[in-house]
């Protein structure tokens, strides 16, 4: 027993170092700068939506080898029962043999759950549950396919949540998130979801997902005119060179291509792409799929009250605008009128004739 109590705690540290969550105060600057590279979709007087990672470029990768994977098993149950039911009509099969065919068949069928769960979640689920904050009423809503899940703003806590492939790997990653907790300190749930959205991409670092968080945070505390556009915005469309985006070399080409006059930029990802070429044979039908996968799956949409909400406060903001506008233009108008004008100037044989400020 006492060993069993050891092995346990153990297991417990080990689970506790692959994966932890530290939270951090509510309300308060989280980094020194915001970043919204990779996570808006749309930023706007009346919202701002942001992304859960999930048009990335493993998504329907190598589905080939699971359609044939699924194909194959389904054959084999279909032969299987085949030669049993053959048996049976001739009479020449012991009991023996019907139990272990229905054996085989029923981990078949069981087998085949995986293969086929792999295909439904890249291709039949949609392209990214997007996330919509509202800074005008201090409110979010999560994208569920049940329906959003409305939370205000004030019962959200950051906190950055770290984990290992393995309890026993050492390299962690790190995810950027805000969460409504439970007096447990753990996340409360609607139809089994968790309240909880995540800020950008992963990162090997914890100071690496802060900032995306500090985006977040200040849109929502500050409105539109506290950050900046992204540079590149998210988008559901699915681009023509996602099937050759292998491990996101393409992205990385694009990435690099548009900052390359900049200092600090990643290299060009030429191993890869040197290695994409070599194998391109056996890669480009494994990666042809993500392009599949973005291109079919759903794309999530917002209810229409939500929407109209929305776009009912940026047609406001547009008419406050372009009132603004207006009496800016008024303005400017009767300042021009207001000021003295002066005669034109008129000289013969350098004597001056007339001209000078209406006044003198």
């Amino acid at each position: 027993m006492a060993w069993f109590q050891r092995t346990r705690k153990g297991w417990e540290r080990a689970k506790h170092a692959s994966h932890n969550v530290r939270t951090l105060p509510a309300g308060s600057r989280l980094s020194s700068w915001a970043n919204s590279d990779q996570m808006v979709y749309a930023v706007n007087p009346a919202y701002l939506e942001i992304g859960q990672g999930g048009s990335s470029p493993m998504r329907g990768w190598g589905a080939i080898i699971f359609v044939g994977l699924s194909v194959l098993i389904c054959s084999i149950i279909y032969g299987v029962l085949t030669l049993t039911k053959d048996s049976l009509h001739s009479h020449d099969v012991a009991l023996f043999d019907v139990v272990f065919a229905i054996v085989i068949v029923v981990a078949l069928t069981v087998g085949l759950a995986v293969p086929l769960l792999y295909l439904w979640l890249n291709f039949f689920s949609v392209t990214d549950p997007t996330v919509r904050l509202d800074h005008k009423r201090k409110k979010v809503w999560l994208w569920t396919g049940k329906g959003p899940i409305e939370i205000d703003w004030s019962r959200l806590t950051p906190r950055v949540e770290s984990s290992v492939a393995t309890a026993y790997a050492t390299v962690k990653t790190y995810r950027g998130q805000y969460a409504e907790l439970g007096a447990d300190g753990e996340p409360l749930r609607t139809h089994g979801i968790p309240h909880v959205f995540q800020c950008g991409q992963l990162s090997a670092a914890e100071s690496g997902v802060l900032p995306s968080m500090e985006y977040v945070r200040r849109y929502m505390e500050g409105g539109p005119d506290a950050v900046s556009p992204p540079e590149k915005f998210l988008t559901h469309a699915v681009r023509w060179y996602a099937m050759v985006n292998l491990f996101g070399m393409a992205d990385d080409w694009v990435r690099w291509h548009e900052n390359r006059d900049k200092p600090g930029i990643a290299p060009a990802p030429w191993t890869r792409t040197i290695i994409f070429i070599v194998f391109f044979p056996i890669f480009f039908p494994l990666q042809f799929t993500n392009w599949l996968a973005l291109a079919v799956a759903p794309r999530p949409k917002w209810p229409r009250e939500l929407e109209a909400l929305h776009q009912a406060d940026l047609l406001t903001w547009q008419s406050e605008q372009a009132a603004e506008n207006q009496a800016d233009l008024l303005q400017n108008r009767a300042q021009e009128a207001a000021r003295p004008r002066r005669k034109p100037v008129i000289r013969v044989n350098g004597e001056l004739i007339s001209g000078g400020d209406e006044t003198s």
